[in-house]
């Protein structure tokens, strides 16, 4: 029998930097943060505040509680970002002296590789994307990420993708190494369906009657996620007098109920902004809307499949990770409103076998997508990183 190869030593300790302090990233440090600390490493979390959602001081007590150690910094646009995350970060370097940096989405992964001088003691960099800023295919801002995406490769000795197909869009645009280039999923807790609220507890705590058909659009009110694609879906008349719950916040917003007054769908909407316990809520919802134009992996897709709900999506990769979610997980191509509209009438009509499928693949969503086997091949690949450096 081949011998096995030993694992490597894990390092005594580990800063996530991040400035995108909402959304999947958050998830994500939520998540990982307490199974990284499980496994006994030091976590150090510094953040930038400048985009935050309510709910950040609870995080970053939560983290402190079980160990860590925290700091913000003052983040906004991307120089107010630079001016305040470079010096935050030297001083996190100097002072907590990690072993391995981690920097989660596109501003922190600028300041992390471009942020430090060699005197800092320059420990290797791992980064995750989150999806790649140059996903964005309008203006001139696309370009600019992927040249400094290309510039900044040489800088980074580890890249962390949620899915396989953000991995395949690195390989190809970014011509990274394949041995830089590592494939590890997002992944729930292994108690989340324990933790579920009933649909009859979560709809009273929204005011809703157990009959409604609710549909739910659960994001970031930005260009990325499309939500005037969800309310367009809906037409002027609602499937069913099926109601729209819209869960999020952002630049987006007042546009969107402009959207809404003028196709008259102000009494079918819930404009519910963040709600910080969304992923216990989520088996309120009858359907999920996911018209992303683009993504790394959802943590909401996740969420919702758990919690035994079906998806409505567009037609991109992340939204089908393994082929037996093709069930629950229903993909428009055509992002034409008129598409959606339709496909939307078809998944009210067919309702009760789109539920009755979500609800057959919630517990192996659980069982193959973990929080905990997600931390322990971070944990694997932070030794292997630090190990090649010393």
């Amino acid at each position: 029998m081949p011998a096995t190869r030993p694992a490597a030593a894990r390092p005594r300790r580990v800063l996530h930097l991040t400035e995108a302090a909402g959304g999947g990233v958050r998830r994500h440090l939520q998540r990982i943060v307490p199974e990284l600390r499980r496994l006994g490493l030091g976590v150090d979390i510094l953040v930038g505040i400048g985009r935050a959602e309510a709910g950040l001081e609870e995080d970053l007590a939560a983290f402190r509680a079980c160990g860590c150690r925290t700091a913000t910094f003052h983040s906004g646009g991307t120089l107010q970002t630079w001016r305040h995350g470079r010096p935050a970060l030297r001083r996190a370097l100097r002072e907590w002296q990690p072993d391995v940096v981690h920097l989660h989405a596109t501003r922190a992964g600028l300041i992390g590789r471009l942020g430090r001088r060699r005197d800092d003691g320059a420990p290797p960099v791992v980064y995750s994307p989150h999806a790649f800023a140059f996903q964005e295919r309008r203006g001139i801002m696309p370009w600019l990420a992927l040249a400094l995406e290309r510039a900044l490769a040489p800088a980074t000795q580890a890249v962390v993708c949620v899915s396989a197909s953000e991995c395949d869009l690195a390989r190809r645009r970014l011509g990274l190494d394949p041995g830089r280039l590592h494939v590890i999923e997002n992944g729930l807790e292994t108690d989340f369906r324990q933790r579920l609220l009933s649909r009859q507890a979560a709809r009273a705590a929204w005011g809703l009657p157990p009959e409604a058909f609710l549909i739910g659009f659960c994001g970031r009110l930005v260009p990325q996620k499309d939500p005037a694609l969800a309310l367009a879906a809906l037409g002027t008349t609602p499937p069913g007098q099926a109601r729209l719950a819209i869960c999020g916040d952002g630049a987006l917003a007042s546009a969107l109920r402009r959207q809404a007054q003028q196709q008259g769908l102000e009494s079918s909407l819930l404009w519910l902004g963040t709600v910080p316990d969304l992923p216990q809520r989520l088996a309120a919802f009858d359907l999920l809307l996911l018209p992303s134009r683009y993504e790394g992996f959802p943590y909401i897709l996740l969420e919702a499949l758990a919690a035994g709900v079906p998806i409505l999506a567009s037609d991109i990769p992340p939204h089908l990770p393994r082929p037996w979610l093709r069930g629950p997980v229903r993909l428009v191509a055509d992002r034409r409103p008129e598409a959606w509209q339709a496909a939307l009438h078809q998944a009210w009509a067919d309702r009760a076998d789109l539920k009755r499928l979500a609800e057959a693949v919630a517990p192996r969503v659980v069982e193959e997508f973990s929080a905990r086997g997600q931390a322990e091949a971070l944990a694997e690949l932070y030794g292997r990183t630090a190990e090649a450096r010393t």
